[in-house]
């Protein structure tokens, strides 16, 4: 079914203005997709189909499939709406509840806690968190939405792919035992990990603040640099990623 959205007063054109924020993802419970190569992935995997709920283009885009509902925007309105500049039609998608995490369960492999407030940076810790066969990122409420559209082209799409749980602020943790990235940490060569284990990446700038003196952390990593103070929190995890997967060995 075509709907032909010409005016900003539109309902539906407010709702799409709107996914280019958290709060709006969350209001709506739904987010746009955007990127060629990421929407051409998730269609050939089939991975949102039953959850798309439209697919937004200009009259000038060729639809990508007849099952879903068309949403024609005028060019001006479809700009407002591809906040990327993908000039490439979009997917609307109805959100799958993110469930809540569960202090008392144990960790299944290595599992990340996210407080990243930055869409690129949670992005490509996604990335990297896929890339290293990681089981689950639990985000905190201080974590931007994860399918902001800028979390989603950062991570290349893995971010729809990922386990994730949501939990309380990060200053309110403390109820089960987990790891920590921070600067004054052990050096992270010498460190010898558990196969199941909770790790913190602290957010950039104020990295983990007066969560540091938390009984809860039982270990804490460091990443060696010379030159500089600390590294980009992505960087820095991606790094212990590695080295966990190094150390372990196998992958999912």
């Amino acid at each position: 079914m075509n709907k032909v959205i010409s005016s900003a007063s539109n309902e539906n054109y407010k709702i799409l203005n709107a996914l280019s924020s958290s709060a709006g993802i969350k209001k709506h419970s739904c987010f746009l997709v955007m990127g060629q190569d990421i929407i051409r992935e998730a269609l050939e995997l089939g991975t949102l189909d039953s959850r798309i709920l439209a697919e937004v283009r200009t009259e000038a885009h060729q639809p990508l499939s007849n099952a879903f509902p068309q949403w024609i925007l005028t060019p001006t309105l479809f700009k407002d709406v591809d906040v990327l500049g993908t000039k490439y039609n979009l997917l609307l998608v109805q959100e799958k509840q993110i469930p809540t995490f569960e202090p008392i369960s144990k960790p299944l492999g290595l599992e990340l806690i996210v407080p990243l407030g930055d869409p690129n940076n949670l992005g490509s810790l996604a990335r990297s968190a896929w890339a290293f066969g990681i089981s689950k990122m639990i985000l905190t409420s201080e974590a931007v939405h994860p399918f902001h559209p800028k979390v989603i082209k950062s991570s290349a799409g893995t971010i729809l792919k990922m386990n994730l749980v949501k939990a309380s602020s990060l200053q309110t943790l403390g109820d089960f035992p987990f790891w920590a990235l921070d600067m004054k940490g052990q050096d992270l060569s010498q460190v010898k990990f558990p196969k199941d284990l909770r790790l913190l990446v602290g957010e950039e700038g104020s990295g983990l603040g007066p969560l540091r003196a938390s009984q809860a952390i039982t270990q804490m990593l460091k990443i060696p640099t010379q030159g500089v103070e600390s590294l980009n929190a992505t960087v820095a995890a991606s790094l212990a990623l590695y080295e966990y997967r190094r150390q372990l060995g196998s992958y999912r």
